[in-house]
């Protein structure tokens, strides 16, 4: 019961944090977890305490690897099975910090105090969910299925088979990869100049500044700072944002991304705020977000590091401003639509955006 409680309470907290991208990362991490032995093995031996240890590397954010090591130890038995294996995981899905995880392992089985001692082919099926607690370390609740065979030779019927079910905790850090970071500006170094000579104070004749009074270049009744869709014809019926009924308004969020990653650093909170006042204005409008990478990497991983991207500030958009999510798609299109040089790094970071397209 308290674990379900838990697993509750992570979810409602992770659902409102935002995402981090282990992409290009080694994770090493334990876990532990009681056995439940399924029969006919059960009737010869009682579960006792698993516990495991992993090395993960994820070549993307949603996929990884992972070379596993289990410890089945069973009472009433004087067996137990060491497990060797490598797993393919796959999170289902990114809901800020909280992702469902499946995956499929496949190695071998030490059988240890068991007649003859010999190794065996194991499989091991995973489910369960993972929280991303900070960019370097992750937690989780694992069910694992594991299943070793071809136990024939055994005396006991009971022991040909074991089948075993573990729900388990577990736990990964993170290390390595591209510094998600944005480098710091140095602060400017104070000089001390010595013996400056004094100079009388010049008196200047303060101007008032003159207030710029707002302006419709367009003449379409909307002002230039709240129009979306500037120089519209002479004459034509737009919205309250300046745009004709059947045109869409581009809005350029300037988010810009480090290489390969996906989280939105809190230096563009501006412009995703922006966005978002825009719609609570406009509660007819409906938005696209669009991701786009440079031309680095394969250009499937590019499309995916894109919806990555444009689900990131989607999600930004709901959890933190309230926007309904009905109101809100998000779309990846890799390295398709450059506006920039990719030859050189200035104009591969202006590629790397994310921009919004506003309809009714």
């Amino acid at each position: 019961m308290i674990r379900w409680i838990l697993l509750t309470i992570l979810m409602v907290v992770a659902l409102q944090a935002q995402a981090f991208d282990y992409t290009g990362k080694f994770g090493i991490g334990g876990s532990i977890g009681p056995d439940f032995a399924g029969k006919p093995f059960n009737d010869a031996a009682d579960e006792n305490a698993n516990w495991g240890a992993h090395l993960r590397y994820h070549f993307t954010n949603k996929y990884s690897f992972e070379l596993g090591y289990n410890l089945h130890d069973f009472d009433e038995s004087a067996i137990n099975a060491k497990v060797y294996d490598l797993a393919l995981l796959y999170q289902c899905g990114t809901y800020a910090r909280f992702s469902p995880v499946i995956g499929l392992g496949l190695g071998a089985v030490e059988l240890q105090n068991y007649n003859p001692s010999s190794f065996k082919l194991g499989a091991r099926a995973i489910l369960g969910f993972e929280y991303s607690l900070s960019e370097y370390l992750s937690a989780g609740i694992r069910a694992e299925y594991q299943r070793i065979g071809k136990m024939s030779s055994s005396n006991n019927s009971s022991l040909r088979t074991v089948n075993v079910l573990t729900p388990k905790f577990i736990i990964t850090w993170y290390f390595g990869g591209a510094n998600d970071a944005l480098q710091e500006v140095a602060a400017p170094v104070k000089e001390v100049v010595k013996d400056v000579p004094v100079v009388e104070p010049e008196v200047v004749t303060k101007v008032e500044e003159v207030k710029k009074e707002p302006t419709d270049s367009d003449h379409d009744g909307v002002m230039d700072d709240e129009d979306k869709c500037p120089n519209t014809e002479a004459n034509v019926v737009v919205n309250n944002y300046g745009c004709k009924k059947e045109e869409k308004a581009v809005v350029t969020l300037n988010v810009q991304f480090a290489a390969g990653k996906s989280i939105v650093d809190s230096q563009y909170d501006s412009q995703v705020e922006e966005l978002a006042k825009f719609m609570i204005a406009n509660p007819n409008t409906k938005v696209s977000i669009e991701g786009h990478t440079d031309n680095k990497g394969k250009e499937n991983f590019n499309v995916k590091l894109s919806e990555t991207r444009a689900k990131a500030v989607m999600e930004q958009l709901v959890s933190k401003y309230k926007i309904e999510g009905l109101r809100l798609t998000s779309k990846g299109f890799g390295s398709a639509t450059p506006i920039a040089d990719n030859n050189t790094e200035d104009g591969r970071q202006k590629n790397r955006r994310v921009i919004a397209i506003i309809s009714e």
